[in-house]
């Protein structure tokens, strides 16, 4: 079957795919224990894992993840018209899959990862690593502002003046975090996601985390 050129594109689109965008954050769902020290009971990680799968899939038409893919495309012949080869015509009907492809994926992603921003199930990221859970308790009470001052100790570096960006690196996740891109994807999931609102002990929560956060600043 391999010997189909059409299928050994789409066999090399899938590995490109789950390489960039399954394999790590499966491999993470199955040996993260933050917290729990437990495998399997992540819940209070899961919403800033739904940004990082958000974004890897965003991503993934960029830079180096489908390079086996496009290698794959351009040693493809594709014979038509009568023996014709027409590379141009060929090469854009696989980019379309891949678009076709990518967008399904995310759909699937939203379909499924949604309901971690909802008003039930958002409180569960208040547990997460201090600078995630601030912003999220921001998010939460629609403050004006996301948290901009954290504690030495949380490895924060603010890059605004460079790039825009707050970055935290998270022990949990293994990984750096845009807390400012982080901040507008829960607000805006949060704002597609309406179907309530949170409950007083989860508000109350989220406003004794960024009252102490404060307090502890000045």
């Amino acid at each position: 079957m391999m010997r189909d050129p059409e299928n050994f594109i789409d066999v090399t689109l899938m590995r490109c795919f789950n390489k960039a965008c399954i394999n790590p954050h499966f491999d993470w769902m199955q040996s993260c224990t933050d917290l729990t020290q437990s495998l399997g009971f992540q819940a209070h990680n899961i919403a800033i894992r739904f940004f990082l799968m958000d974004r890897d899939i965003r991503r993934v038409m960029h830079g180096r993840s489908m390079e086996d893919y496009h290698e794959a495309i351009k040693k493809a012949v594709a014979i038509e018209n009568g023996g014709v080869i027409d590379k141009k015509k060929e090469h854009m009907w696989h980019l379309n899959k891949l678009n076709v492809f990518i967008n399904e994926a995310h759909d699937s992603l939203l379909k499924h990862f949604s309901r971690w921003m909802t008003h039930k199930l958002i409180p569960a990221a208040l547990l997460s690593e201090r600078p995630l859970a601030s912003v999220v308790a921001a998010a939460m009470l629609d403050a004006n502002v996301m948290p901009t001052s954290f504690f030495e100790e949380d490895n924060v570096v603010d890059n605004r003046m460079l790039s825009g960006s707050i970055d935290c690196h998270s022990v949990a996740h293994k990984q750096s975090i845009n807390l400012v891109a982080l901040d507008n994807f829960i607000r805006n999931q949060l704002e597609a996601n309406v179907t309530g609102e949170c409950s007083p002990q989860a508000r109350e929560a989220a406003e004794k985390i960024n009252v102490d956060l404060v307090a502890t600043m000045i």
